[in-house]
């Protein structure tokens, strides 16, 4: 807002002169106070141009002075300026000036002749802005009214403080009181920002309003003279307003005749009106308002607003609705009737009339000898006015390839085609043209994704533009149509269809009665071939895992060759095309696809195919394959009867696939759960890969295999079955240099699947020459690599990507039972055995236990502990010493180890306390054992360093129960027994469970 940019000035220059003279004031010396008065002259000279340019925005009258103009006006200010800095020169503002005081130190100036020139051209700036303001706010109304008042209030007190001072009429010589009014000024305008909403909004001039309007504007007076038109309505009536204004408004007007009526009516109501401009007609609403002029008299305001826009619009919706009104008609129609040709005569006549064409036409797509698309037309409707064309023989079986490209590929997209015929391209124009059709509307009719022709409205009277609520409409007709279509195929279709359908469920039916896949499939083809027709009919499976497709069943002539095809790796077969779309595929020339591979195109005489990807629960199966020696197009129903069939041997499929996977996983179960207790059987390395591999050969029948560990850097082989020689083989040694297949499992931790081992010299020589086909599973245990289990063949391409899986499983039972045994080997080796005794300490003795206790649980065996202690051992101690003690205890253990059994354990469990486990003993066995112990003891004498000693031994024996949580509640009781031997005299065997039974 300009006006506010001006009174910003205003503000700033009444702060410049008040801050200057502030520090003027306050200054003592006449030298300062000579320099602030100089400064204030900043603000001085700019209030009054500030003021004026204010003025002229605010009322707006800006437009009275031009840049070049106001940049004059500051001309004289700019000199003021100059003189002010150089009165010491001239003395033009001050011929002198002194210091008054005290008590109050003011500077009194003596004005120079320079000084009244500017005070006078100062005072008539702000004279003219105070009197274009006070006329103004005379002319305004309301709101601006006030503004412009309290304006004017608040700069006439600043303009009377500065002729009082000028006047010298001040009680304190010196004191200008001008900037202290400037607060008087300041709140006043406060006050009209608050109360009036001054700077907010501003009055606008009424000549900026109507000369801005868009509607043609004209005033009249009683007389019908025109008194004044804006811009706008120098376009209609086509006269300048110094040629317009002052002269009859017939004679300004080409109108005025139209609205006679309307200008001797007290309020007329609008009237629409076509008038011309620039060569085009125009819809036109004209408005007149009485108008009060300043004489008192009536005049009228004339309005005129061009509605040629909204009244096109209103003609669509009208046609719209008539269009919409006429498909309401039609649909009922169809859908009462079974034919819908029946009722399309009257439907496009509806259509046309409604949509206020020349002619509407039906055409129907379809396909010649050679395979071009043609299209004819089938149904008319003419204008009284227009030609009808239904008989043109040029408009059947039109071959749209030959001029009409663009409409295959617009209307194909499902897209209207619409214009005036001199914008289409030249080889559409000389058919169309000769038909009289100046403009055109081409509809698509689709029957679900099918283009199955087009509805067209010609308009031979004029070009026309085809608004988009009339296209839309239209193209709804379009839709009912082919819906109308469908339908009326559906129940064509629907008769032929059950039939296919009971045809297909004896299909299945016999299909599912099949023991084989194979049998399975040639029921299929066979069945399939004779429904469709086809020539040749093939049922691939195929192999997800090896990405490959694997011929089952054909029918026609290659049924006895095509079992037997096996594409070659990286050919490109139909099955994986049709597969990897995931939809149905149709082939018009076998030997131009990027679908097939030439080189098996070839074998077959087969040109035109259509493939059905097999497809059930997401999961890829296989496809069957229709076929014929020459060009064939494929109809919806042969391809509805395909895709059908192949729905139906999905599902079949997957019950074959679902019944061998299940006699296959059950049979892996059994045997990966044999191994499992194989596992836990034995703790025995070289036993547990022996059994494990047996399993293996049950579902695998390998010629060989081995277990190889990780030893040192290379492979040890350390177990196997198969071989000639197997002390030749167990202990090989198989670096890992790279040129082995073993070396790429151990660096992958992958299993690899070697269909031909010759890429591998290692196989060339003994023992591995027998050897073509190889598969390696690594062993882990534990997150870690401790070797592979391999499985060999003397077949090429014996092992499957299926076996891989299961050969994993048991490789990892064998790495579970190899890494217990380690586990066992080790704990003997490091926490098994007392150092004293030789035998068994008590870490080992439980871990060994524990194990075996396991194993007797799974068995169902009984397991029994002995618990002996010697009798009065601290007075050997006291004695002899400890090292005789020790002789003791050495010789105590041999005894023991004597007369325990081969699987028994025995160890010291502390002290001079032992403990014996034993394995499949009840406490029966178990009580024989310890009196046999205890005899061997009592009865002969132990040498020692002090000589031969006798000792006895008190021993208590006790019976694994089923309700015990583990070993320790078994030895528990043993040692009670072992305590109740002692208190009953030492030197015997008591049983827990007798003495529960006493």
């Amino acid at each position: 807002m300009r006006a506010g940019r001006w009174f910003t000035w205003i503000m700033g220059s009444m702060s410049l002169w008040s801050f200057f003279y502030a520090l003027e004031l306050m200054s003592l010396s006449l030298t300062w106070k000579l320099f602030w008065a100089r400064l204030e002259y900043l603000g001085i000279v700019s209030l009054p141009l500030f003021w004026l340019f204010f003025v002229l925005e605010f009322s707006g009258h800006a437009d009275l002075l031009n840049p070049r103009v106001r940049n004059l006006f500051w001309v004289l200010p700019a000199i003021t300026l100059l003189m002010v800095f150089t009165n010491d020169l001239h003395h033009g503002i001050w011929r002198d000036y002194r210091l008054e005081g005290p008590p109050f130190y003011l500077a009194v100036y003596e004005h120079g002749g320079y000084f009244w020139i500017h005070t006078v051209y100062s005072y008539a700036l702000i004279f003219i802005g105070a009197s274009i303001l006070g006329i103004s706010a005379l002319q305004m109304s309301g709101l601006y009214r006030l503004q412009a008042a309290s304006i004017f209030v608040g700069i006439l007190l600043s303009i009377l403080a500065n002729v009082i001072y000028l006047s010298g009429h001040i009680p304190l010589p010196g004191l200008d009181i001008t900037p202290l009014a400037f607060l008087l000024t300041t709140l006043g305008i406060l006050w009209a920002r608050w109360r009036y909403m001054f700077l907010k909004i501003t009055p606008l001039p009424f000549s900026t309003i109507v000369e801005n309007l868009q509607e043609a504007t004209l005033a009249l007076d009683h007389n019908q003279v025109l008194l004044y038109l804006n811009p706008a309505a120098e376009k209609w009536t086509g006269k300048r307003y110094e040629e317009a204004v002052g002269k009859p408004l017939e004679e300004v007007c080409s109108f005025a005749s139209m609205v006679r009526e309307e200008l001797l009516t007290s309020h007329p109501a609008p009237k629409r009106i076509t008038l011309s401009m620039a060569g085009q007609e125009r819809a036109v609403e004209v408005s007149l308002e009485p108008l009060k002029l300043l004489d008192e008299r009536k005049g009228t305001l004339i309005i005129l607003r061009d509605v040629t826009e909204l009244q096109q619009i209103e003609n669509i919706r009208q046609r719209q609705r008539a269009i919409l009104q006429a498909l309401s008609l039609a649909a009922l129609e169809l859908i009462q009737t079974s034919s819908w040709e029946n009722v399309m005569p009257a439907l496009l006549e509806g259509l046309g009339q409604a949509a206020d064409v020349s002619r509407v036409y039906l055409f129907e797509n379809g396909w010649d000898n050679q395979g071009r698309l043609i299209t004819s037309q089938r149904f008319e409707w003419a204008a009284p006015h227009a030609t009808p064309q239904i008989n043109n023989p040029e408009l059947q079986s039109l071959p749209l390839q030959e001029g009409f490209e663009r409409w295959i590929e617009v209307l194909g997209r499902n897209e209207v085609i619409a214009g005036n015929v001199t914008t289409f391209p030249e080889s559409e124009q000389g058919l169309l043209k000769a038909q009289a059709i100046r403009s055109l509307l081409v509809v698509p009719i689709f029957i679900e994704t099918r283009w199955w022709g087009f509805l067209g409205f010609d308009e031979c009277r004029k070009e026309r533009s085809w608004e988009d609520e009339e296209i839309q409409a239209l193209k709804l007709a379009g839709r009912l149509i082919g819906e109308a279509i469908q339908r009326r195929e559906l129940e064509k279709q629907s008769e032929q269809y059950q039939q296919t359908l009971d045809t297909l469920q004896e299909l299945i039916l016999l299909a599912l009665q099949s023991d084989s896949p194979e049998k399975m499939g040639q029921t299929i083809v066979d069945q399939l071939g004779f429904l469709t027709g086809a020539e040749h009919v093939f049922f691939t499976l195929w192999d997800e895992r090896q990405q490959r497709a694997i011929p089952l069943a054909a029918y026609g002539k290659y049924r006895e060759d095509y079992p037997k095809m096996r594409p070659q790796p990286g050919q490109k077969t139909l099955t994986a095309s049709v597969l990897e779309l995931g939809h149905t595929l149709v082939i018009e020339d076998t030997l131009d696809t990027p679908y097939l591979d030439p080189q098996l195109a070839r074998l077959f005489e087969t040109r035109t195919m259509l493939a059905i990807p097999l497809i059930a629960n997401g999961r890829k199966l296989g496809a069957l394959l229709l076929g014929y020696s020459g060009p064939h197009a494929f109809t919806p129903q042969e391809i509805a009867i395909g895709e059908r069939t192949a729905a139906l041997v999905a599902l079949t499929l997957l019950k074959f696939k679902a019944v061998e996977q299940a006699e296959q996983r059950a049979r892996e179960a059994h045997t990966l759960r044999q191994a499992g207790t194989i596992i836990t059987s034995t703790l025995h390395s070289n036993e547990v890969v022996e059994r494990i591999l047996t399993e293996l050969r049950k579902v695998i029948p390998y010629d060989s295999a081995s277990v190889q560990l990780l030893r040192d850097g290379a492979l040890e082989i350390v177990g196997g079955q198969g071989w000639e020689d197997k002390e030749k083989v167990i202990g090989m040694r198989l670096v890992l240099d790279g040129r082995n297949p073993n070396t790429l499992v151990m660096h992958t931790l992958e299993p690899l699947l070697v269909r031909d081992t010759s890429v591998y010299p290692e196989f060339q020589n003994p023992p591995h020459d027998r050897i073509r086909s190889w598969l390696g599973v690594p062993l882990i245990a534990h997150g870690r690599a401790i070797g592979l289990l391999a499985v060999d063949s003397h077949q090429e391409n014996f092992f499957t990507e299926e076996q891989v899986s299961l050969v994993m499983a048991f490789a990892n039972q064998v790495a579970i039972a190899l890494e217990n045994a380690r586990l066992y080997e080790e704990t003997q080796a490091q926490a098994l055995t007392d150092p004293l005794t030789g035998i068994y300490n008590r870490r080992g003795l439980i871990e060994l236990g524990k194990l075996e206790l396991a194993r007797a649980i799974r068995q169902r065996k009984p397991f029994s502990a002995v618990m002996l202690d010697i009798d009065h051992f601290k007075r050997i101690n006291d004695t002899y010493g400890h090292p005789v003690g020790d002789q003791v205890l050495q010789a105590l253990a041999r005894r023991c180890t004597q007369a325990a059994r081969d699987l028994d354990l025995v160890g010291r469990y502390g002290g001079e306390e032992f403990l014996i486990l034993l394995p499949e003993a009840d406490w029966h066995a178990g009580l024989n054992v310890a009196n046999r112990v205890r005899l061997l003891v009592a009865g002969t004498a132990i040498p020692t360093r002090a000589g031969p000693l006798r000792i006895t031994i008190s021993l208590g024996v006790s019976q694994h129960q089923p309700q015990d949580k583990g070993l320790e509640e078994m030895i528990e009781r043993a040692d009670r027994a072992l305590y109740q031997a002692k208190e009953g005299g030492r030197n015997q065997a008591v049983a827990f469970e007798e003495m529960r039974q006493v």
